[in-house]
């Protein structure tokens, strides 16, 4: 087990985070619970002999030394008997550990009561964190007759050490004997309680919740306070009112529509449940299409513009901008260049993005990788956050969401597969758009100019070999088709035929035949590469029997059907390649 571990669940399960507290200790951070300012952690981290070592502090209490866990020791900076030493390698228990910090946030939560008899004998609360008088939820209880299915429900408790797995079983064992029970004795006043079970309610609040369910699965949707409004969701994730799975997400989302309507869940609460019908849906292998319905749309979005960024060669222009454009601070769609010139955008940043993803020598990530990390394995935590029993075996599950996404089971522990957001170098990625977006606006003249930042000119050279790719691009391209040359010869044969005079006609046909016999190269192609090399074509043409000015209208014939323009001229019966053209026509012919 990693420290980073213990991080992900406090944050997870708690939403508890790693505080740094010391600018001259960069390796020692906290944990503390909410606004009383106690510490749960102090976690440390160094190195000895060359080897990372990290470990932390935790207030959970001495018993677990009675264990003898070579990985859990006295305190290594804190002192008090409420403190344990832990140290994370190969051997450290991660339930255990996820239990003992449990046990140390439960610790924390003021629940307890003192009672203060001041001179003139009246009774004060008062809330006191130390040697506090504790007394039963019985002493706080109505009058009327405790209702006997309540009363046996409440013998079904089964102490155990208080972590949340005990906690689970207690909540699902008595959730089920109460499935169908009733009530009729509301208690309408406001209750906020963290992770609620039935335990932590009193027998007023315990018949005032079962009364309140009973109306709601009547039809009558009474407000209430949100401790009961999760404790009937913890109970529909449970199975308690609903047996399968999708009949369960189906009363979860009926249920959170009604009240959020009232107006009694905000988006937090509601990021909770799509969260927990998400990791409901997911665990017990639900197809792919209702899965992902539970997730924010945005984190779809996100998935796909990885897969795009990641093999952009496979994606058009424009879909590789609107990926580099999801990713960027800088906002890449309220560019001037867009409207200045669209396709040209979307071309320039796709081609750049593909040129820095080029791989080069010894480099061993490309750009791809150094922005957005490595394909990872982390802890998962399903219904973290919530109260759930896991009584399935799942091991050997593997659910694939997506090209980036996929679970898995393996010892009853819980992976996620994927890219960590957190881990994503943002700066460098930022550095490239805001730069790239600089740059195109000076070449393509659109706007008002971005301020230049040296630590981004490195993106310079990129963009430099880009724009060059491009403009080439826009050049015409030479393409001569070579199954035109026959028609060329004929044409040929019939202008000199309306051309020469009654006399010449039986020497013009000899001289026909003799072209067509000629197979060993094509005419008009040894011409051009002479022509290339400065040699002189005359000769050439007079055994061939060939007059220069309709061999250069033929030749331009083609040619300008294809660039629009000619590559051969003709003066004084001399033929002369256009110069504009002469390294066009060199390759062309060189890949002849």
């Amino acid at each position: 087990m990693r420290l980073q571990d213990l991080i992900d669940y406090a944050a997870s399960r708690y939403h508890i985070y790693e505080e740094y507290r010391w600018k001259d200790f960069p390796d020692f951070s906290v944990f503390v619970y909410g606004k009383s300012n106690k510490w749960l952690a102090l976690l440390m981290r160094s190195y000895q002999d060359g080897e990372r070592v990290e470990c932390c502090d935790l207030r959970c209490g001495k018993d677990i030394l009675n264990t003898k866990r070579s990985y859990i020791s006295m305190p290594y900076r804190m002192k008090g008997d409420n403190w344990v030493g832990i140290r994370f390698n190969e051997e450290t228990e991660d339930k255990l550990i996820f239990d003992l910090f449990d046990k140390a946030v439960k610790d924390l939560k003021p629940y307890t009561y003192t009672i203060i008899l001041d001179n003139s004998n009246k009774l004060k609360e008062k809330f006191e964190e130390t040697k506090p008088l504790r007394f039963s939820n019985s002493f706080f209880i109505h009058n009327d007759k405790v209702p006997a299915k309540i009363e046996e429900m409440r013998k079904m408790y089964r102490f155990g050490n208080g972590f949340y797995e005990d906690k689970a079983f207690n909540f699902v064992s008595q959730g089920r004997f109460m499935e169908d029970y009733e009530d009729n004795e509301f208690w309408d006043k406001e209750l906020k309680i963290y992770f609620p079970s039935y335990h932590d309610l009193s027998i007023r609040q315990l018949r005032g919740y079962f009364s309140w369910r009973t109306s709601y699965r009547k039809g009558e949707f009474r407000k209430t306070n949100i401790t009961f409004i999760y404790l009937y969701i913890y109970e529909l994730l449970n199975g308690i009112g609903a047996n399968a799975i999708e009949d369960r997400l189906r009363k979860i989302t009926e249920f959170a529509k009604i009240y959020k309507e009232q107006g009694l869940l905000d988006d937090y609460h509601l990021r909770n449940i799509r969260r927990w019908c998400f990791e409901l849906s997911l665990i017990n292998d639900l197809p792919k299409a209702i899965v992902t319905s539970y997730l924010d749309p945005l984190i779809l979005e996100k998935d796909h513009a990885l897969s795009v960024l990641k093999k952009s060669e496979l994606y058009s222009d424009e879909e590789v901008f609107e990926a580099l454009s999801l990713y960027a601070t800088h906002k890449l769609k309220n560019s001037p260049i867009l409207k200045r010139n669209k396709e040209a955008a979307y071309k320039l940043f796709a081609d750049l993005w593909k040129k820095l993803n080029e791989k080069a020598g010894n480099v061993k990530e490309n750009f791809f990788e150094r922005c957005f990390g490595q394909f990872m394995t982390f802890r998962f935590y399903p219904l973290g956050n919530a109260i759930y029993y896991q009584q399935a075996n799942r091991d050997g599950f593997v659910y694939e969401l997506s090209d980036n996404i996929g679970y898995s089971c393996k010892d009853k522990k819980w992976y996620r597969h994927g890219y960590n957001e957190q881990l994503f170098d943002k700066r460098k990625f930022d550095e490239v758009m805001h730069e790239a977006d600089r740059y195109l606006r000076n070449y393509l003249k659109a706007g008002r100019p971005l301020k230049e930042k040296a630590e981004e000119k490195w993106v310079d050279v990129y963009l430099q070999r880009v724009i060059e790719d491009y403009e080439e691009s826009l050049k015409p391209k030479i393409v001569i088709d070579m199954s035109s040359l026959d028609k060329i010869r004929h044409d040929a044969s019939l202008t000199r035929d309306s051309l020469l005079v009654e006399e010449e006609a039986e020497e013009v046909i000899s001289e026909a035949e003799n072209i067509k016999e000629e197979t060993s190269m094509d005419i008009h192609m040894e011409i051009l590469k002479d022509l290339l090399e400065g040699k002189d074509v005359d000769q050439k043409l007079k055994d061939s029997h060939l007059m220069p000015e309709i061999v250069a209208d033929q030749i331009n014939e083609t040619a300008y059907e294809t660039i629009g323009d000619m590559i051969v001229e003709c003066e004084d019966n001399t033929l002369k390649i256009v110069e504009d053209y002469k390294d066009e026509i060199l390759k062309l012919l060189e890949g002849l």
